[in-house]
């Protein structure tokens, strides 16, 4: 990868062929097969993995991340305040679960 104000990707696909383009102008389904050069071998670039390690598709982001809110509702909340939709919940019982989305953990940072 050629990183600057527009990073570009650069690719031998498996006839040998050398490619590149500019990363922003991949789509998400092109974007999950792209690999980096690892210390054991190709890696992927895509973040999100399934338990084999391959790409995991958008829409299964939204349900894992739907299946961990509920979850934590589940341990965190009393029965009582699990009933109430989150959205009509009181800002103490909100702040009792956390919530997250796929979009809201592109706002973390690592320190």
């Amino acid at each position: 990868m050629i990183r600057g104000p527009k990073p570009k990707v650069e690719w031998v696909d498996r006839d040998g062929v050398a490619g590149a383009r500019e990363l922003g102008l991949l789509g998400w389904r092109e974007r999950q097969w792209l690999f980096l050069d690892g210390p054991e071998g190709p890696e992927p670039a895509w973040l999100w993995l399934t338990e084999q390690g391959l790409p995991m598709l958008p829409d299964r982001w939204n349900s894992a991340f739907r299946t961990a809110n509920l979850r934590c509702d589940q341990v965190l909340l009393a029965p009582p305040e699990r009933v109430v939709k989150r959205e009509l919940r009181l800002a103490e019982v909100r702040g009792k679960s956390p919530y997250a989305t796929p979009h809201a953990a592109r706002h973390f940072v690592s320190a």
